[in-house]
């Protein structure tokens, strides 16, 4: 007798500045779920909050499915709210929520809260773990607080934003100096994302950031070795995959162009780091893993200057495209791609 099949809901989109990145990384994990072991319903959520589920699962699934294919199933469907949407999926027997959607009320533990209530399992980090890692505030305090070093920084909120950017510049010379990072404090995928080199360029980075966020991080600019550990958990224990090594090679740093633009970046895994150096990254993403209470995956990112490992932030949503980081890692463990969501699905029927 065969096992019956599992039913999964890949839910991505979302209403956040990711959106278009999260129907990527949801179209790459339907193409490479075993169609033989599961079930697939695609969930979308548009940019304007409304939810499209389809009904039932995917009869007819291409060997390589696209947002273009996504959207061609789903552009007859009437938008229903999230309790709607979460109510057909229980009636449709979902039995795990795989989630790709990246950023604001997909990663920070607003839809983990509502499939909490709905008692459907899903995949990643728990409410707690998610809203502390998508927050980079309160994770670089836990950080610190742990022990570990974050690059110098300071917050610039939207109600403060009356003040003259002259005096921000006064205290960006202050505190942390030019050239300097400014990104949203509750972003990802390097969306809103600047270096600034100087005061001159400070009106634009500040103008985009707070049509994503309400708050924006200045952090001084640590230039060395940027590095990102990927951990997953693999029968019942985390194990820290091989780090990768970030090179932008049409950037000055890991900026959006950089992160998803074919060749933009060399991404070396394992990075060409020395053992004992490749080892510290390990054992630092897997504290911050259990620090921060991540379950399933997670992603810390990191910058080595003069043997002084600085921590930038951790992803529990990793990106899940063809040039995302995450599935790099794993293949180079042997790790390839249909297995990595095997395991990472297996995980949340478990926990």
């Amino acid at each position: 007798m065969t096992n019956p099949k599992i039913n999964v809901a890949v839910i991505m989109g979302g209403r956040s500045s990711e959106h278009d990145i999260s129907m990527k990384s949801g179209a790459t994990v339907i193409s490479a779920l075993d169609k033989n072991r599961y079930n697939v319903k695609p969930i979308k959520i548009e940019k304007s909050g409304k939810w499209l589920i389809t009904p039932g699962y995917l009869t007819a699934i291409p060997e390589k499915v696209s947002p273009k294919f996504l959207n061609s199933t789903q552009q007859n469907l009437v938008p229903v709210t999230a309790n709607s949407a979460l109510h057909r999926a229980s009636e449709d027997k979902v039995d795990v929520v795989f989630i790709a959607l990246h950023g604001k009320y997909g990663e920070d533990g607003t839809l983990q809260g509502m499939l909490e209530l709905m008692g459907i399992p899903y995949t990643g980090s728990g409410v707690l773990a998610s809203s502390l890692a998508m927050d980079k505030v309160k994770s670089m305090e836990l950080y610190q607080f742990h022990g570990f070093k974050v690059p110098a920084y300071f917050i610039f909120s939207k109600y403060d934003s009356q003040q003259e950017i002259e005096s921000l510049a006064k205290r960006i010379h202050k505190k942390i100096g030019f050239p300097c990072v400014c990104k949203p404090v509750d972003g990802g995928s390097s969306k809103g994302t600047f270096l600034l080199k100087s005061e001159k360029e400070l009106q634009k980075a500040v103008s985009a950031g707070f049509k994503i966020t309400k708050e924006i991080i200045f952090q001084k600019y640590i230039q060395g070795d940027e590095v990102t550990c990927s951990i997953l958990d693999c029968d019942e224990k985390p194990i820290a995959l091989p780090p990768t090594q970030i090179i932008p090679k049409t950037s000055e740093f890991f900026d959006v162009h950089a992160k998803y633009k074919k060749g933009a970046t060399e991404e070396v895994t394992p990075a060409r780091l020395p053992l004992p150096v490749i080892k510290r990254i390990q054992k630092i993403a897997l504290k911050v893993h259990k620090l921060l209470g991540c379950s399933g995956l997670s992603r810390t990112d990191m910058i080595i200057r003069k043997g002084v490992y600085y921590l930038l932030e951790t992803n529990t949503v990793p990106g899940m495209t063809q040039t995302s980081l995450f599935p790099q890692a794993a293949k180079c463990v042997g790790i390839e791609f249909p297995e990595l969501l095997n395991k990472i699905i297996e995980h949340a029927l478990r926990k």
